[in-house]
């Protein structure tokens, strides 16, 4: 099941049902003055929902195989999330 922040009676109600919740930092992210950042409160909710499955990133936004190399922004995103909410498995397009 694929991690939306919009409506947490839904996601709680179907967590039960789900072995895995996958966050994609590309859309939990909100931007600020210092850049992009994961909200905590964001980050608590996933530490919580850690307990109960598993938590798999899957990114859509590091950009290894562009002309400009990658994003430090987006691996800064992965480390605050790394940091706090235990993965179980990470993946990305690597577009």
């Amino acid at each position: 099941m694929t991690y939306d922040s919009d409506d947490p009676g839904y996601l709680e109600s179907i967590l039960p049902l789900v072995d895995f919740l996958e966050v994609t930092p590309d859309s939990i992210a909100v931007m600020s003055r210092a850049g992009p950042s994961i909200p905590q409160s964001t980050l608590a909710e996933l530490e919580r929902y850690a307990t109960q499955v598993g938590i798999v990133v899957h990114g859509v936004g590091l950009s290894i195989a562009s002309a400009s190399g990658w994003s430090e922004d987006y691996l800064r995103l992965l480390d605050e999330i790394a940091e706090r909410v235990p993965i179980t498995w990470h993946s990305e397009h690597l577009g």
